[in-house]
Protein backbone atom coordinates (compact mmCIF):
# COMPACT_ATOMS: atom_id res chain seq x y z
CA UNK A 1 0.00 0.00 0.00
CA UNK A 2 1.61 3.35 -0.71
CA UNK A 3 1.68 5.68 1.88
CA UNK A 4 -0.14 8.49 0.84
CA UNK A 5 -3.10 6.11 0.52
CA UNK A 6 -2.60 4.74 3.83
CA UNK A 7 -2.93 7.78 4.73
CA UNK A 8 -6.04 8.25 3.68
CA UNK A 9 -7.49 5.05 4.58
CA UNK A 10 -6.95 5.92 8.48
CA UNK A 11 -7.99 9.39 7.78
CA UNK A 12 -11.22 7.98 6.47
CA UNK A 13 -11.53 5.85 9.84
CA UNK A 14 -10.78 8.53 12.27
CA UNK A 15 -13.77 9.81 14.31
CA UNK A 16 -15.51 12.77 12.33
CA UNK A 17 -14.34 12.34 9.04
CA UNK A 18 -17.61 13.12 7.33
CA UNK A 19 -18.16 16.07 9.68
CA UNK A 20 -17.55 18.59 6.72
CA UNK A 21 -19.90 16.57 4.31
CA UNK A 22 -22.64 17.03 6.57
CA UNK A 23 -21.83 20.36 6.84
CA UNK A 24 -21.98 21.11 2.94
CA UNK A 25 -24.97 18.98 2.64
CA UNK A 26 -26.60 21.33 5.42
CA UNK A 27 -25.47 24.73 4.29
CA UNK A 28 -27.71 23.55 0.30
CA UNK A 29 -30.67 22.05 2.43
CA UNK A 30 -30.79 25.45 4.20
CA UNK A 31 -30.72 27.50 1.22
CA UNK A 32 -33.04 25.61 -0.37
CA UNK A 33 -35.53 25.53 2.04
CA UNK A 34 -35.47 29.33 2.43
CA UNK A 35 -35.66 29.66 -1.42
CA UNK A 36 -38.91 27.44 -1.00
CA UNK A 37 -40.45 29.61 1.82
CA UNK A 38 -40.07 32.41 0.06
CA UNK A 39 -41.21 31.45 -3.53
CA UNK A 40 -44.56 29.22 -2.34
CA UNK A 41 -46.61 32.05 -0.72
CA UNK A 42 -45.61 33.95 -3.72
CA UNK A 43 -48.36 35.14 -5.76
CA UNK A 44 -46.56 37.84 -7.97
CA UNK A 45 -42.90 38.53 -8.58
CA UNK A 46 -41.95 42.36 -6.66
CA UNK A 47 -38.56 43.72 -7.80
CA UNK A 48 -37.48 42.80 -4.29
CA UNK A 49 -38.46 39.47 -4.49
CA UNK A 50 -36.68 38.85 -7.49
CA UNK A 51 -33.40 39.88 -5.91
CA UNK A 52 -33.98 38.01 -2.72
CA UNK A 53 -34.55 35.25 -5.43
CA UNK A 54 -31.29 35.87 -7.35
CA UNK A 55 -29.27 35.82 -4.20
CA UNK A 56 -30.60 32.65 -3.29
CA UNK A 57 -29.54 30.90 -6.99
CA UNK A 58 -26.03 31.99 -6.28
CA UNK A 59 -26.01 30.99 -2.73
CA UNK A 60 -26.91 27.41 -4.18
CA UNK A 61 -24.35 28.03 -7.15
CA UNK A 62 -21.62 28.43 -4.26
CA UNK A 63 -23.02 25.70 -2.03
CA UNK A 64 -23.71 23.46 -5.26
CA UNK A 65 -19.74 23.99 -5.80
CA UNK A 66 -19.44 22.54 -2.30
CA UNK A 67 -21.04 19.35 -3.00
CA UNK A 68 -19.62 18.76 -6.36
CA UNK A 69 -16.01 18.74 -3.78
CA UNK A 70 -17.64 16.71 -1.59
CA UNK A 71 -18.54 14.59 -4.04
CA UNK A 72 -15.38 14.28 -5.95
CA UNK A 73 -13.72 13.31 -2.21
CA UNK A 74 -16.21 10.50 -1.96
CA UNK A 75 -15.28 9.07 -4.72
CA UNK A 76 -11.58 9.28 -4.53
CA UNK A 77 -12.15 7.66 -1.06
CA UNK A 78 -14.32 5.21 -2.39
CA UNK A 79 -11.64 4.30 -5.56
CA UNK A 80 -8.83 4.29 -3.02
CA UNK A 81 -10.13 1.76 -0.96
CA UNK A 82 -11.40 -0.76 -3.36
CA UNK A 83 -8.09 -0.64 -4.70
CA UNK A 84 -7.01 -2.87 -1.70
CA UNK A 85 -10.16 -4.65 -1.08
CA UNK A 86 -8.75 -8.63 -1.73
CA UNK A 87 -9.79 -9.82 -4.89
CA UNK A 88 -11.48 -12.91 -2.92
CA UNK A 89 -13.34 -10.63 -1.22
CA UNK A 90 -14.67 -8.48 -4.59
CA UNK A 91 -15.07 -12.01 -6.01
CA UNK A 92 -17.51 -13.13 -3.10
CA UNK A 93 -19.49 -10.57 -2.90
CA UNK A 94 -20.23 -10.02 -6.36
CA UNK A 95 -22.32 -13.25 -6.02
Amino acid sequence: MKQNDAQRVVQFHVWGYTRNWDVSIKQVQASVEAAEKLVQPLSHYTSSAVEQLEEYVKNIGATSEQIDQVVKCIIADIKNMKRYIPLFHRLWNRF
